[in-house]
C-alpha cells in the first residue's frame, strides 16, 4: 500500500471515529434535553441549567427525628404521628400499626439523592406531574430545641427519555430527576400497614404444659410429668393441636373482625367465655454470638401464650356460605376470624386423647 492511500484510510477512520461521537454526543443531549421537557420545548429552561449527572443530596435529615408523616395512596390520605414512643394513626390511634414500615418510610424521606436538576417552572406544572403526582407526602422532623418543622415532598411524572421521576420540594426553587426507590416505602394503605403477629409454633420437645378447655372439661398435658414429646411420636394430640392452631394470628387484615377491643366488649364475640381455650407454656430458644465472635449460645426463657375461641358465625348463603370462629390472644385488644376447621382440628386431637 503506498503513502497516498494510507493517508487516505487514516483520513477515513478518523472521519468514522468523529462521526460516530459525534452521534453519542447528540444522544445523550437529547436525553439531558429530554428530563427539561418530557419532549416539549424546554420554553425559559435554557440547557445550562441542567445539572450534570450524578448523585447529590437532596435530602438529608436525620430519620430518628421524623415525628409525623402524612401522604396520600389510592385516593386514601394516611395521616400519623409518634405517640408514647410508638407510631399511631391521628384518626385511629387503637389501630395495630407495622411498626417496621413506619421506620422505613421515614428512612426513606430522609436521605435520598438526584441525578440533574433544572429551575422550577410554574407554567410546567402538569409537564413535571406535580398536579397528579405519584407520590406526595409531607414530612415534620424535630429540631434540636425541640420545636418541629415540615417539608413536604412531590414525586410527579416519569420522564420516558431518561427514566428518571420529577422530585419537587414545596418552595424550592428547583425540580430533581430522581430514581423511583422512595415509591415502594409509601405503597401501603391503611389495610396494609396492618401489624402482622404470629401465633408461636416452638418445637414439640421445647413445650413445657399445654391446657386446652371446652365444653366444661381440661384436657392437660405437663413434659415433667407425661414425658416430653419426642419426633416420634406423630400420633400424641398435642402435636395433632399444634399442627391445627393458626400459624399467623393475623391471617392477613381481610379477617381481622375488630381491633381496640376493651375487656368488657369481648362478649361480642363469645370471647369472655370461650368454647375453646389453649395455654401453651414453651421455652423460646435465641441464639447469641460470644463476644469474640467465634462460637455461639442458645439462651432458654419461658414463654406463655394463651389463644381464645369465641362465637361461631356464618358467611354468604348457599353454596358459597364459610362458618367461622372469632379468635384472639388473651391480653389482646385484636379479634380475627378463624376457619372452623381450624377450631374443628384442635378440638378433635384434643378429645381424641380423653380428659
Amino acid at each position: 500500500m503506498n503513502s497516498k492511500k494510507r493517508r487516505e484510510r487514516k483520513q477515513l477512520i478518523t472521519i468514522c471515529i468523529f462521526a460516530g461521537v459525534l452521534v453519542l454526543l447528540v444522544i445523550a443531549y437529547f436525553a439531558v434535553r429530554g428530563f427539561v421537557s418530557d419532549g416539549e420545548e424546554a420554553g425559559n429552561n435554557n440547557p445550562s441549567d441542567v445539572g450534570q449527572p450524578g448523585t447529590f443530596d437532596i435530602i438529608d435529615e436525620n430519620y430518628q427525628k421524623v415525628t409525623a408523616l402524612e401522604y396520600g395512596y389510592n385516593g386514601e390520605t394516611l395521616k400519623l404521628h409518634i405517640e408514647n414512643q410508638k407510631w399511631v394513626l391521628d384518626d385511629d390511634p387503637e389501630y395495630p400499626i407495622d411498626q417496621a414500615k413506619i421506620v422505613e418510610m421515614s428512612q426513606a424521606v430522609s436521605d435520598y439523592g438526584g441525578f440533574a436538576k433544572i429551575v422550577y417552572d410554574k407554567s410546567r406544572v402538569s409537564a413535571y406531574g406535580i398536579d397528579d403526582p405519584a407520590l406526595d407526602v409531607t414530612v415534620t422532623y424535630l429540631n434540636d430545641d425541640n420545636t418541629t418543622r415540615s417539608r413536604r415532598f412531590i414525586i410527579g411524572a416519569k420522564n420516558n427519555a431518561t427514566g428518571y421521576y420529577y422530585f419537587y420540594e414545596q418552595g424550592d426553587s428547583y425540580i430533581y430527576a430522581v430514581n423511583d426507590s422512595m415509591l415502594k416505602y409509601f405503597e401501603f394503605s391503611k389495610i396494609s400497614l396492618f401489624a402482622d403477629s404470629q401465633t408461636p409454633t416452638p418445637n414439640a420437645s421445647d413445650i413445657i404444659s399445654l391446657t386446652v378447655e371446652y365444653d366444661g372439661g381440661t384436657y392437660e398435658y405437663d413434659a415433667e410429668r407425661d414425658g416430653v414429646i419426642g419426633s416420634e411420636d406423630t400420633d400424641h394430640p398435642v402435636k395433632k393441636i399444634m399442627e391445627s392452631m393458626p400459624k399467623e394470628a393475623n391471617l392477613q387484615y381481610p379477617d381481622l373482625a375488630a381491633y381496640g377491643v376493651d375487656e368488657d366488649e369481648l362478649s361480642k364475640y363469645g370471647l369472655d367465655e370461650p368454647s375453646l381455650k389453649i395455654k401453651l407454656t414453651y421455652n423460646e430458644r435465641t441464639s447469641v454470638s460470644a463476644s469474640d465472635g467465634n462460637a455461639t449460645a442458645q439462651l432458654k426463657r419461658e414463654r406463655e401464650f394463651t389463644y381464645l375461641f369465641g362465637d361461631h358465625f356464618t358467611e354468604g348463603e348457599g353454596d358459597d356460605a364459610v362458618e367461622y370462629v372469632y379468635v384472639c390472644e388473651e391480653g389482646s385488644k385484636v379479634v380475627f376470624k378463624a376457619s372452623v376447621d381450624r377450631f374443628d382440628g384442635i378440638y378433635s386431637a384434643a378429645s381424641g386423647s380423653g380428659e
